[in-house]
């Protein structure tokens, strides 16, 4: 019973964690749920296919967590819903690419660039000064810009089985000078989309495990609240180097990981 005890409350842990990076950051929490459902589910899974198993488990948790955290941002306002529905859009044809990559590739060179890119991004964002990043510059928010802000995020939504919001909340940054509190909403949206595309194509494959990912889930929903709340009321400078920091952690894991 206490070994039960102990699971359980291990994988809530997760889920948790998962759920309040959901919230907070507008990312999906597959950069915590890949690496722990790879851990948990050794054993259950020959090695050929454990890895896509974590992916799709991961994915089929973040539907979760990011509907919870798209709905609560959607009551603060957070979510700019013409330019989530255009980035969704374009993720649709790079979520499938994505799947389809996933299954007939490694990933160890394509996982070593982005963990660069993704160091590179973060230095630049935390380093910048307060200003656009945090208000959003405004005239470069395109249907084609958003399309191809999508199709990133959908490419490295299903590819890694993380939400797409380490590429989709930088991108609007950047790309379409979004606000940092708009981006991280909106790229609750776009996350919860592409994740749910995502874990259709590994459903149709049989790589899901339902019962971790309900388990995981099951703890997910209040967390995922609770981080959408707090970055609702959070001074946007702090938001911005807080997911900024993340994204650094995120790039040095991915290219000793691929390694």
């Amino acid at each position: 019973m206490s070994n039960f005890f102990i699971t359980y409350l291990w994988w809530g842990a997760a889920g948790g964690a998962a759920a309040f990076l959901a919230g907070h950051l507008g990312i999906g929490g597959g950069v915590i749920l890949v690496p722990f459902f790879y851990f948990v589910l050794q054993g259950r899974y020959s090695s050929e296919i454990l890895g896509h198993v974590a992916v799709a488990t991961s994915l089929f948790v973040i539907v979760v967590n990011s509907f919870a955290a798209f709905v609560t941002h959607l009551y603060h306002k957070n979510v700019d819903m013409r330019r989530g529905l255009q980035i969704a859009a374009g993720g649709l044809a790079g979520v499938v690419l994505g799947v389809n990559l996933n299954v007939h590739s490694g990933a160890s060179v394509v996982m070593k660039l982005f963990g660069f890119f993704e160091i590179a991004v973060a230095v630049y964002m935390f380093s910048r000064r307060a200003g656009v990043f945090e208000e959003g510059g405004g005239g470069t928010d395109t249907l084609f810009r958003n399309l191809l802000v999508g199709f990133a995020a959908g490419v490295i939504s299903s590819y890694f089985g993380v939400g797409g919001g380490v590429v989709a909340v930088p991108l609007q940054v950047f790309f379409l000078r979004a606000g940092i509190h708009s981006a991280v909403g909106t790229s609750s949206f776009i996350v919860f989309i592409n994740a749910v595309v995502g874990t259709g194509g590994y459903i149709w494959k049989g790589w899901v495990d339902f019962r971790a990912g309900i388990a995981v889930a099951a703890f997910s929903l209040f967390f995922s609240v609770a981080g959408a709340r707090l970055a609702a009321i959070s001074r946007a400078v702090w938001l911005r180097r807080f997911f900024a920091l993340l994204l650094f952690v995120l790039g040095l894991l991915m290219v000793f990981r691929a390694g």
